[in-house]
Formats: structure tokens, sequence, C-alpha cells
């Protein structure tokens, strides 16, 4: 499980036209748990000021290029994020929420940058996918927790929770946020049944069983 997020995590989530058609241009946009920012490299244009956050550096070093037009923090995601409340008006965390102890208080630390309207797109893995209940109770093995990428640290790409749709929705819904939307994130490449099933992604059987990773918004209230 940890070695698909990772694929994805390398997707460039600012090319998926998913993504970018929830993103609307602004001011300031934070990538909580950047990585290689290949994120910010391709939404910077939309925005005054990009910044991207992360406990480790190990991706961004392992860049073959010089990564410019946005800001690197090295900090911890969890316990604080590096910009003035209510001063940002996006914040995507790509396969991080559940790598975070607290991820209601990590929520709400996202809350408290965003400004009024601000939008918050979390991606995560589906622990509910059809492909993982099989393997549990018929194979009787769990999710794994890590795998051979070190690029960050103790982390070992492993994950700290598993979560459903469900899971998800009330986590934002506790920490605040106003509205939250739900998505399949199906990853369209290999195989001729992945665009019939992206073309039906809000659908619940679809979100819920066939997919193996989700793509949620939450918005701030506007006052």
């Amino acid at each position: 499980m940890a070695q698909r997020a990772a694929s994805l995590v390398d997707a460039r989530p600012g090319k998926d036209p998913r993504i970018l058609a929830l993103i609307q241009p602004g001011k300031v946009v934070l990538d909580v748990g950047c990585g290689a920012g290949t994120f910010l490299d391709d939404v910077r244009h939309r925005f005054d000021l990009a910044v991207g956050i992360d406990r480790y550096t190990g991706r961004l070093h392992a860049r073959d290029d010089v990564a410019e037009g946005w800001e690197f923090v090295q900090g911890d995601l969890a316990t604080h994020l590096p910009l003035a409340p209510g001063s940002v008006d996006l914040v995507l965390a790509n396969q991080v929420i559940e790598h975070i102890l607290d991820p209601v208080g990590f929520a709400r630390a996202v809350l408290d940058v965003l400004a009024p309207g601000g939008r918050f797109i979390v991606t995560t893995p589906n622990v509910r996918y059809l492909k993982h209940v099989y393997r549990l109770l018929v194979k009787g093995r769990g999710p794994r927790t890590a795998n051979d990428d070190d690029r960050d640290g103790v982390w070992d790409d492993g994950h700290v929770h598993y979560f459903t749709h469900d899971d998800v929705a009330q986590i934002l819904s506790d920490a605040g946020f106003e509205t939250v939307s739900n998505s399949a994130l199906i990853e369209l490449q290999g195989g001729r049944i992945r665009p019939l099933l992206n073309r039906y992604r809000t659908s619940r059987v679809v979100r819920e069983l066939l997919s193996g990773n989700m793509l949620i918004t939450a918005d701030k209230a506007l006052a």
C-alpha cells in the first residue's frame, strides 16, 4: 500500500486535470509535505507566493534540476505551519495526512492559515479499496507501513493511519471546515476500465470500493 502511495506522489498532482480543476488563482499556495516540490513547480504561476514545507529534504535534494520560483521551509508538519493565520488561499497535502499522528490537529493548523473561503486539497490511500479488503480477509495480510524508499528519513514512507472516505470527512468536519467533497482518485495509466471508473469517480461505489486513493476537498467558511 505504501508503494502505491509513493507512485502517486511521483505522478505530479500539479499536472492532474482533476486536481487543477479545483485550484483557483490566488495570492498564496502552501504545499504541506512538498517532497521534491513538483506540485509547486507546476502551479506557482497561478499565485503571487508559493511555499513548500517538509520535515525531510531527501526528495528535494534528489532532484536533477534546481527548484525555482517557490520557497522551501523545513519543519514539522503537525505542530506549526510557517505562514500567518488567514494568509493562504490553497493548501495541498498530497499523500501526507496518513503520516500525521494527530490528523485533526493537523487539519486545524491548515484551517488556521487559510483565508476565508480558502481550500484544502487532500489525497490519501483508501483502506476500503476492494483489493485491500481481499488481501486482509482472504490472504490475511494487512496494509504495509513501509517500503524500500528511504528518502523521507525515519518515516520510511510508513503510514500511521489507514482511512476510509468517511474517516477523512469526519476529521475535516471536526477541524471546522464548512464543506467537504469526496471523490475517487483513479490512476489513469494502464488498463481500459480506469477511464470509465474515473468518469464515475464521485459515485459512492467507485469512490468507496474501486479506487486505491481518494481526492478530498474542504473549504473554509467565508465568514
